[in-house]
């Protein structure tokens, strides 16, 4: 039937996203275990991604009850926020790779004091990287 179908096409699109955070945050900690820019959201990809296959399983076992239901939704949203902003600093990344770093470290210079000394220090590694050895 069509809702066995749908059932069915959902687990199988969950199985699919939970191998390509497996796969992004396992990227992450071979890659740029140095950047925690890339390190907490990766981490917390994971472990939304336990907390949603969980709570996918109680929406069956309880039978569809609202407030699981409701938490599955949220920690799915939580989720795809999570990739957004991992995906936005990976492009943002890129981007002060690309151009020249003073430049970028002066695009964040009306940041709190506090955001911007993490951006430096992040800054800094990156330069390392694109110094020869």
């Amino acid at each position: 039937s069509t809702d066995i179908a749908i059932h069915y096409a959902h687990r199988v699109g969950a199985l699919v996203v939970t191998l390509m955070v497996l796969a992004v945050a396992s990227h992450v900690y071979w890659w740029h275990r140095q950047l925690p820019l890339f390190k907490r959201p990766a981490a917390l990809m994971l472990g939304l991604v336990v907390v949603q296959v969980m709570l996918g399983a109680f929406v069956v076992l309880t039978g569809l009850q609202p407030i699981v239901n409701t938490a599955h939704l949220v920690n799915g949203a939580l989720l795809l926020a999570t990739s957004v902003v991992l995906s936005l600093r990976s492009h943002w990344m890129s981007i002060v790779t690309g151009v020249e770093t003073r430049a970028a470290q002066d695009r964040v210079s009306h940041l709190p004091p506090i955001e911007a000394q993490r951006i430096e220090r992040e800054l800094q590694i990156t330069e390392r990287w694109r110094s020869p050895a």
